[in-house]
Parts: C-alpha cells; structure tokens; sequence
C-alpha cells in the first residue's frame, strides 16, 4: 500500500502492473519487464511463466508466445525463434517439434458446396499433425 496526500491516514491499495514491498511509501512500484502483477495491493511483482512473456513494464498479464516461437525460462521479455525447419504446435511453446519435413495445405468443401476448410497438415520428423 502507498499514500500520496500529506496529512490522509488512510493508505490506497498499489494497482494492477504495480507493487510496493515497504510500508509507509508515496507511491507503488512499476513491474518490470519479464513480470507482471494481476491483483490489487500486492508486494512483489511474478515473473512470466515458461511459454509466455512481457516486454512492457507495469502490466497486469503475461504474453503467450506465438506459434513458431517458444520461451522455456521465466521472466522473459521476449520469445525465441524456432530454428530453421523446426516450429510449435500452439501458441505458449517451451520448446519447439521435431523437423518439418512437409506442410501441406488442403482446402476441404462441404457436400453442399456452402463450406469451406482449410485444413494444415505438418508432416514431422515424428509423424503427422493436423
């Protein structure tokens, strides 16, 4: 908590994306990049979970990492690249899949011609995902 007008005894609860470890302070703290805050009144900020990442100061929420990239440390400010020929399944990777030997995409239409469904078909190196 923090209090910012001389002379109030009442202390204000630190928002999201911010914190403050001591007492008796006129003014919160902004999370730093790699960490996030989503509660009201906290003490300390956490750090982005593997998979995610944060590369703004003072936010409330991590970032999934984008398929194709992956994080698989803590406190991140960015995703990694998958290297040439490898990539992830989903977005919030910690590691990327085996090595691409095909993607292939299909358009699929329906019996009545209305729908249509492109469907990606990534052969790896240990088999098939669709």
């Amino acid at each position: 908590t923090y209090q910012n007008n001389t002379g109030s005894e009442e202390c204000l609860k630190c928002g999201a994306g911010t914190y403050q470890p001591e007492s008796e302070q006129s003014a919160c703290l902004p999370c730093s990049t790699g960490t996030y805050q989503n509660n009201t009144g906290s003490e300390e900020c956490l750090k982005c979970g593997a998979g995610t990442y944060q590369p703004e100061s003072e936010q409330s929420a991590c970032l999934p990492c984008s398929t194709g990239t992956y994080q698989n440390n803590t406190g991140a400010e960015e995703c990694l690249e998958c290297p040439m020929n490898f990539t992830t399944i989903s977005s919030g990777s910690t590691t990327c899949l085996g090595e691409i030997h095909q993607h292939t995409y299909y358009t699929i239409v329906d019996s009545f011609g209305a729908n249509i469904y492109i469907v990606s078909v990534l052969r790896l190196g240990m088999g098939y995902h669709i």
